[in-house]
């Protein structure tokens, strides 16, 4: 059975009701995991879309749909100061892209996750440095197909409420993981997962680089 627009829509909100209770007993977030993420998220310039540094001191990840037909690309960090990156790898099926900053980055990068996510458990946005009071818990929703990926089976539906401009944003769990960056949506709540991405993106879970494509 095909549903309509406006029953998804209801579904999910049917489903977000149904784990608010969840969500409530989890919204304290420490000063240092937003601290942690709020550095590590990076902004696309000029100001399209964010990004988010993993793995090690010259990586990030964002967005592949924020991606045109460049090779390289300017980020400003969350302390202001622009660099310029190179575009290294481009999945439009995932919509995941690796960038590698032509110079180290003084922020600790976070860690992609090995698990998804489950129906109702709390994740973080800390969202863009320029957009303040962006921050939210929400909750997952499900996990399932979006139609702009179709090739992708666990895409992440949350509640989560994001405008324009922050795709790419990670999503990241108690443990400081990153399990999916912002894809699309009404309202950007649908997200796609990075999980199992650290050996695709050449990065061990240590964090350390093992040059994959031969960028190092």
């Amino acid at each position: 059975m095909v549903l309509s627009l406006r029953q998804t829509a209801i579904g999910l909100a049917l489903t977000s009701a149904l784990y608010a209770p969840a969500l409530a007993a989890e919204t304290a977030v420490s000063g240092s995991v937003q601290q942690s993420v709020d550095e590590a998220t990076i902004v696309i310039l000029p100001e399209r879309c964010a990004g988010a540094i993993v793995g090690d001191r010259h990586s990030a990840i964002t967005a592949a749909h924020c991606i045109g037909n460049e090779r390289s690309l300017d980020v400003r960090l969350h302390d202001g100061r622009k660099i310029t990156a190179s575009i290294v790898r481009v999945d439009r099926q995932r919509d995941v892209a690796l960038i590698r900053f032509d110079q180290d980055v003084p922020v600790q990068p976070l860690t992609l996750a090995e698990q998804l996510p489950r129906a109702g458990e709390a994740l973080y946005f800390g969202g863009r440095a320029d957009r303040h009071g962006s921050q939210q818990v929400f909750a997952v929703v499900k996990i399932g197909r979006c139609p702009s990926m179709p090739d992708v089976e666990e895409a992440i539906f949350t509640n989560l409420r994001a405008r324009k401009g922050d795709s790419g944003a990670p999503l990241v769990n108690k443990s400081l993981e990153v399990v999916g960056l912002v894809h699309g949506g009404a309202t950007c709540n649908i997200a796609a997962p990075t999980v199992g991405l650290n050996a695709a993106l050449g990065l061990s879970r240590d964090g350390a680089s093992r040059c994959a494509w031969g960028h190092c």
